[in-house]
């Protein structure tokens, strides 16, 4: 699978799931504050799902989503970001990019794809996370479980609009960047 990515798309790829992660771990403390895991991502999964589309806008290719998140996923484990600390993040990130790839895939990376991809993997997070934390008795499943509709709800509708921002930065700006153009080829 790398073979298809030039070492600039991985690159770009990498710095993708860092900033990603960057932003997830600015707000993860609210979830630590308050007790119930995911609440921190209501406040970021718009610019997360824009800022992700971006990249997959970019990268038109199977396993970009699943790189991004793997890297995310690394860079989350010995935090609080993405759910309580553990080595757990990183089968459920795969899943989870492996799920948004398929689905970009199937749409053959068009922009209705975005619309699919990341709304449905961010939303499906949130009830595998619970799935994570319940089976290996993390602390705060009890709480999520109690918010999970309104979560994944929230979670749905803060996508879409992610999703259509990514595309429209996307498509009215950075397509026409020369160094963006360079790193799609």
């Amino acid at each position: 699978m790398l073979k298809s990515f030039s070492t600039k798309q991985l690159i770009f790829i990498a710095l993708m799931g860092a900033i990603l992660f960057v932003m997830d771990l600015a707000v993860s403390g609210i979830s630590v504050a308050i007790g119930i895991p995911g609440a921190g991502g209501l406040l970021n999964t718009i610019f997360f799902v824009a800022l992700a589309t971006i990249g997959g806008r970019v990268i038109k290719k199977f396993g970009a989503f699943t790189m991004m998140a793997l890297i995310y996923a690394i860079l989350a484990v010995p935090n609080t970001t993405f759910g309580p600390p553990g080595l757990y993040k990183i089968p459920l990130a795969l899943f989870i990019g492996l799920l948004a790839d398929c689905i970009a895939a199937g749409f053959n990376y068009s922009n209705k794809s975005c619309y699919f991809s990341l709304p449905i993997a961010n939303v499906l997070s949130i009830p595998l996370g619970l799935f994570a934390m319940s089976y290996l008795g993390l602390p705060g499943a009890e709480e999520l479980a109690k918010y999970l509709w309104l979560f994944m709800g929230l979670y749905l509708v803060e996508s879409e609009i992610g999703a259509w921002i990514g595309i429209v930065i996307y498509n009215k700006k950075l397509n026409k960047v020369r160094i963006i153009n360079q790193i799609s080829e």
